[in-house]
């Protein structure tokens, strides 16, 4: 703990809100690309006014090779045309879902108990 936690808490308007835990997921591949990482994490105000941070779970979802080599190709510089990159987002976008809903899944949760992703 710092006192940054105390600080930051009280120029959000946070401390004494009354504001409840606030469970996030977060979801993130780095540029290896050797998998998609789902991350959850619930936050709080303490009554001292620092921001916690609990129930860190974490679900890794291995990046298919033929996806993977695709946007290597396009990281190092290959040209896309504009259906198959839409084609691409769409199959990253079914990858990143897919690692939410496993962490949920492994986890006992569902999309309700989710302020934000």
């Amino acid at each position: 703990s710092s006192s940054y936690d105390s600080l930051s808490a009280s120029l959000c308007g946070l401390r004494d809100s009354g504001l409840p835990p606030l469970r996030v997921l977060g979801l993130m591949s780095g540029t290896s690309l050797d998998g998609v990482d789902a991350c959850s994490a619930t936050f709080r105000v303490t009554d001292d006014g620092r921001l916690a941070v609990d129930d860190l779970l974490h679900h890794e979802a291995p990046f298919p090779w033929p996806l993977r080599q695709q946007v290597l190709r396009i990281q190092d510089g290959a040209r896309i045309a504009l259906p198959e990159l839409s084609r691409l987002n769409k199959k990253l976008g079914h990858l990143f879902a897919d690692a939410a809903v496993a962490l949920m899944r492994e986890h006992g949760l569902k999309p309700a108990d989710f302020f934000c992703v």
